[in-house]
């Protein structure tokens, strides 16, 4: 698995990538368990086209990075949130890019399976979150779906989505493990800075 390779892949599916549904319920338990009562500054990793922004910006959260290694996604957020100065938008890999500042929430929502090397990403993220803070993986759907739509469309620019007890047996090198989901519909595994 290749950057280049993931990068075309998604700026090939850009234009089209809001034609997915995401379930609000879902989504909103998601952010019910990444994100600390004040969160002030969230980071938003392969933010896509900005699918969770709206969700952020209903709960007052006007502080808000994006990053995503796709151009093209990228593009396509700024362009549906051009009317907001929320938003901070990087076009950059998140494994080895440099943040400003720390974050009191870190989010790799439906996008964990396509990093190259978790644990470079996860220990750079962790540099970046504040005391405290809340890091969060996190699927809109079960380990199995999750793997099974994978295999069939995006095999070559993603890695099977472990259990999520080996994703958090990864992140306590780092965090806290503070919760631990895996349902048919959802998977979430977050901790906490120490």
């Amino acid at each position: 698995m290749k950057n280049l390779d993931i990068i075309n892949f998604f700026d090939s599916k850009a234009e089209n990538w809001d034609n997915m549904a995401h379930d609000s319920v879902l989504v909103n338990r998601i952010l019910d368990n990444a994100l600390p009562e004040k969160a002030c500054k969230v980071l938003d990793v392969a933010c896509g086209t900005g699918v969770l922004f709206p969700f952020f910006l209903e709960r007052g959260i006007t502080d808000i990075t994006a990053i995503d290694i796709s151009q093209g996604m990228i593009a396509v957020g700024k362009r549906k949130f051009k009317n907001t100065n929320s938003i901070k938008f990087i076009c950059a890999d998140a494994s080895d890019y440099s943040f400003e500042g720390l974050f009191d929430s870190i989010i790799i929502y439906n996008a964990f399976p396509h990093f190259t090397d978790p644990n470079v990403l996860l220990s750079n993220l962790v540099s970046h979150l504040a005391k405290g803070g809340i890091l969060s993986i996190a699927h809109s759907c079960g380990r199995e779906e999750l793997n099974k739509f994978h295999k069939e469309h995006a095999s070559p620019i993603s890695f099977p989505l472990p259990p999520a007890d080996e994703v958090a047996s990864l992140m306590s090198k780092y965090l806290q493990v503070s919760l631990i989901i895996s349902e048919e519909h959802l998977y979430q595994v977050t901790g906490k800075a120490f």
